[in-house]
């Protein structure tokens, strides 16, 4: 979502519109389908679920944000418009955390620190929240602490989760989870349906198009009673 931020909504709307046209003709060699405009939202800022800040040291400093462009190289940041404003609060108690407590940051080249990457996911109808803190090792301190400092300061905030990666790799989660405080999982709605959501669960990350997106493929079916 960074890419095309500083465009009218409208625009970057079209530029959805023409990426499917695109791959339909060119290389999907397609021709005459008709490619609908791209159904966008009423606001489209705040609006996922989800986030994943790698983490990194910068000038000594710990450092939460976003890769640069083709790169491992973190740009620094305090708020992302697209994600939930509970993300802020969170990145400000989890970098509050790691100078208060001295908590090792991982290095991908050595392969030698603890901490790599702060997960976020909250549920848009319930405003339930659960923060994963990905980890080289099962050995981060004063979890318990900072389990306290986000229940007294992050509204719904439900579980505290630690996910234990020790491989050399790109991919963020690790296969073990440590539940530190709360029940390791959360519960959102779409429409009528309610989800239990864990760190390794795949959820759609926009939820408010994701019921809109689930209307329309029923609208199109048609789905009548004895179908």
């Amino acid at each position: 979502g960074c890419q095309i931020q500083e465009l009218d909504y409208q625009k970057q709307l079209d530029i959805k519109t023409n990426e499917v046209k695109q791959v339909i003709s060119r290389i999907g060699k397609l021709e005459g389908v008709k490619i609908y405009d791209t159904i966008g939202m009423e606001e489209p800022l705040r609006y996922r679920n989800k986030a994943q800040f790698p983490i990194q040291k910068l000038n000594n400093a710990p450092a939460l944000g976003f890769y640069k462009k083709k790169s491992h190289d973190i740009i620094p940041m305090d708020k992302c418009v697209i994600q939930h404003e509970v993300n802020d609060k969170i990145m400000k108690i989890v970098k509050t955390y790691i100078n208060a407590y001295s908590v090792s940051i991982y290095d991908e080249k050595s392969h030698t620190g603890m901490l790599r990457h702060l997960v976020t996911k909250i549920g848009f109808t319930t405003n339930e929240v659960m923060v994963v803190l990905v980890a080289n090792g099962k050995k981060l301190p004063y979890l318990k602490e900072l389990a306290s400092v986000l229940k007294e300061n992050v509204p719904g905030f439900k579980t505290l989760v630690v996910n234990v990666n020790k491989s050399k790799t790109n991919v963020i989660l690790g296969k073990e989870n440590d539940i530190i405080y709360g029940e390791g999982k959360i519960n959102d709605y779409i429409g009528d349906l309610v989800f239990e959501i864990s760190p390794l669960s795949f959820f759609q990350v926009n939820p408010v198009q994701t019921e809109v997106l689930y209307n329309k493929a029923l609208e199109y079916a048609d789905l009548q009673e004895n179908d």
